[in-house]
């Protein structure tokens, strides 16, 4: 079931839904474009010029801090409805909570499952040759708490573009990515990267592998504690 759709071309400012049973989002454009479960959930806070600013509050000509290329401007936004309280929401939109600290934000947060994000680490460094590597969320459930949450309220989306693939910061330390304006008229899941011009995005199998190796990292490194009786790390129970 689809809602309204709004477009404002003069703001650059999109509304769109999400068809209940495909998990797509529709585009309001004439094209009938599609695209994944990603961008940033409505409270989200990025680095703008201004200072941390809510993902929502943000339009079309301000400059947000960017990780290659610094301050960059935003060229277009679009917001849209994932899903609206009233039916049950489809399990693979399920959001996924982040816990405070988990990769550097400095509070508890939901992420999109196909949001892409970067990680800087010595695991990616030796699997890969490269200390960044970027994955979906959903790459990262299990990992340091990471879970899926039910949603009971409404969720609304916020993508901001840019005229090419951009990393932003968001909530005082993750990294994500924000894909250039054109492939907001492609047919694609975000997730399979297929569509996202940068070496660094992950595939599911590598994914996995970064994760088990961040994993054990984390269990080598952390102190080990007597839990009834029984020595194990705080990340013992991860499953790989």
């Amino acid at each position: 079931m689809l809602g309204f759709t709004r477009h404002e071309t003069q703001e650059e400012t999109q509304w769109s839904d999400v068809d209940d049973q495909t998990g797509l989002v529709v585009s309001p454009s004439d094209t009938g474009a599609r695209t994944g479960v990603s961008g940033f959930i409505y409270g989200t806070r990025v680095a703008t010029s201004k200072g941390w600013c809510p993902a929502e509050n943000v339009v079309a000509g301000d400059s947000v801090l960017t990780f290659d290329a610094g301050l960059q401007k935003i060229t277009g936004i679009t917001h849209r409805r994932l899903w609206a309280a009233g039916n049950p929401c489809p399990k693979h939109l399920w959001p996924i909570l982040m816990p405070e600290g988990a990769i550097g934000n400095i509070q508890e947060m939901l992420l999109l499952p196909d949001q892409i994000v970067m990680l800087e680490s010595d695991a990616a460094h030796m699997l890969f040759g490269d200390r960044y590597a970027a994955l979906t969320a959903k790459s990262l459930l299990g990992w340091r708490g990471l879970r899926r949450v039910i949603p009971h309220s409404a969720i609304v989306v916020t993508n901001i573009w840019f005229d090419q693939n951009q990393i932003v910061l968001a909530n005082a330390g993750l990294q994500f990515l924000c894909p250039e304006r054109a492939t907001q008229t492609e047919t694609s899941d975000v997730s399979d990267g297929a569509q996202i011009s940068t070496d660094h995005i992950l595939s599911e199998d590598q994914a996995r592998a970064l994760v088990r190796h961040l994993a054990f990292d984390d269990a080598q490194s952390a102190p080990v504690r007597k839990i009834a009786g029984h020595a194990r790390g705080p990340y013992a129970a991860f499953a790989a």
